[in-house]
């Protein structure tokens, strides 16, 4: 669905592999009540015959093309076998690591995402975003992205696409949201929407987050809506 906000807690358990930080892994989602802001009502000003009046006119108009998500997240990282039967598990307190959002049903190939070059560009033209004020290329605008480990691969600082997304209804850099692919694909499924965790922070609502994340939907003709799929990888 469509919406500017959404609730979203995230429960993750990771499986530990070998002595590195826990790769991305499917989580759990808990997902509140959408929400969208609220048309604003038509102003009005009186027609009298043989008049000429100069109006001005302000409108604040409600993306059809973005997603908002926020929420937070909890998780362990634990050894267990394919029943799901517990070998030990490690206790997150402050939890770190980022979180990953994709519309491919498949998880992603994520020993490819780090090597691939991908541009807001490439977003609009698989959408079909070819102009509009709030197109990818128009979005993804800050200066740098943060270097982003992905399974002990780093993607390296302002090599990617990004956007800051807002605190206390404020632009700010507390939660960027990162445009990734998987591969070279061209594919909407091949793309992969990253942020970071940061713990207990302002919100875009003043309410306090562990995470922000900013994804597309392209049913901008209002006919349907659209699955995203949520990985985390706890660090």
């Amino acid at each position: 669905m469509r919406y500017s906000k959404i609730l979203l807690a995230l429960a993750v358990m990771a499986v530990l592999a070998m002595a590195v930080s826990a790769n991305p892994n499917g989580a759990t989602v808990t997902a509140g009540t959408p929400e969208t802001g609220t048309a604003s009502t038509a102003g009005t000003v009186l027609a009298q015959g043989g008049n000429i009046t100069e109006i001005n006119l302000t409108v604040e108009s409600i993306t059809q093309r973005w997603q908002g998500y926020y929420g937070e997240v909890s998780g362990n990282i634990t050894l267990e076998n394919a029943a799901g039967d517990l070998f030990y598990r490690w206790n997150v307190g402050t939890v770190t690591g980022e979180v990953y959002a994709t519309q491919d049903s498949s998880a992603p190939i994520w020993g490819g995402i780090s090597g691939d070059d991908v541009t807001a560009a490439d977003l609009d033209t698989v959408i079909g975003w070819s102009d509009g004020a709030d197109n990818a290329t128009n979005t993804f605008t800050a200066d740098s992205n943060l270097a982003i480990d992905i399974m002990g691969s780093v993607t390296g600082a302002s090599t990617r696409d990004a956007v800051y997304t807002y605190t206390n209804s404020t632009a700010g850099t507390d939660w960027q949201t990162i445009l990734l692919r998987d591969g070279s694909g061209t594919a909407i499924t091949d793309y992969v929407f990253a942020t970071f965790i940061n713990a207990d922070q302002d919100a875009f609502n003043s309410a306090t987050a562990d995470f922000q994340l900013l994804v597309p939907e392209d049913h901008t003709d209002g006919s349907g809506s659209t699955t995203y799929y949520f990985y985390v990888e706890l660090s």
